[in-house]
């Protein structure tokens, strides 16, 4: 399903309760955070490369043209950033996190040359730092992502979603109408947000993308993280 097939479904299954309660797109961009946030599934860790500029060190993650473009998604935690030379070695980057170092930086007291260090430039939640680099150079970012589609989205493509999980936002938002019309009492809001409740479990218990991901060392990114049942509803 697309974004305008769940929200006509939905408005199917309730009645069209929602174009007096809730406006259907606002809806379907909460209750999509929201089910990606449940935890961390194997298809929210994304990588992606873009290009550093000589003498510029900061590049915004939803601004910087990257291969795939990841316009629509945003970086809820970085895991690795990597550089990666022309002649096939990749290094990665040291990240900083004690406020002197990352003042330096801000402050571009480093001499221009190779990327090596990076952190998070301090002025919103989707900008990074690197040292100046001195050339352009290849960097690569792995990175557990969440999305971020923007209100006037032309594209009706759900963003990170695999298609066999749409219908958990189909759930979702059937449970926000029935609850915000009815209350949480009510039969069809405990029965929309069972499915929801049902689809996250069964989500979660694919938490890597192959089955011999089980028989190697997890490392500690990698683990799922829930944000606990039923509190946002």
């Amino acid at each position: 399903m697309n974004r305008d097939e769940i929200i006509e479904m939905v408005q199917k299954l309730t009645e069209r309760k929602s174009e007096n309660v809730l406006e259907p797109l606002t809806l379907y961009r909460h209750v999509l955070h929201q089910f990606c946030g449940e935890a961390r599934f194997w298809w929210r860790k994304r990588s992606f490369s873009f290009n550093t500029v000589a003498n510029t060190p900061q590049y915004d993650l939803s601004a910087v043209a990257t291969t795939p473009d990841v316009s629509v998604l945003s970086a809820e935690e970085i895991i690795r950033i990597h550089y990666v030379s022309t002649t096939k070695t990749i290094t990665e980057l040291t990240p900083v996190f004690d406020d002197l170092t990352i003042a330096e930086l801000i402050e571009q007291f480093d001499t221009p040359g190779l990327p090596g260090i990076w952190c998070f430039d301090g002025t919103d939640y989707k900008t990074i730092r690197l040292n100046m680099p001195n050339a352009a150079y290849k960097i690569r970012v792995f990175a557990w992502m969440m999305p971020n589609p923007a209100t006037d989205d032309p594209s009706a493509v759900v963003p990170l979603v695999p298609p066999w999980l749409h219908k958990a936002i189909v759930h979702g938002m059937e449970a926000y109408i029935w609850r915000v019309s009815y209350g949480q009492q009510d039969e069809r809001f405990v029965t929309a947000k069972a499915a929801y409740d049902q689809t996250v479990d069964m989500a979660k218990l694919r938490p890597r993308w192959s089955v011999q991901g089980n028989l190697q060392f997890i490392s500690p990114e990698s683990s799922v993280q829930t944000t606990g049942r039923g509190t946002a509803f």
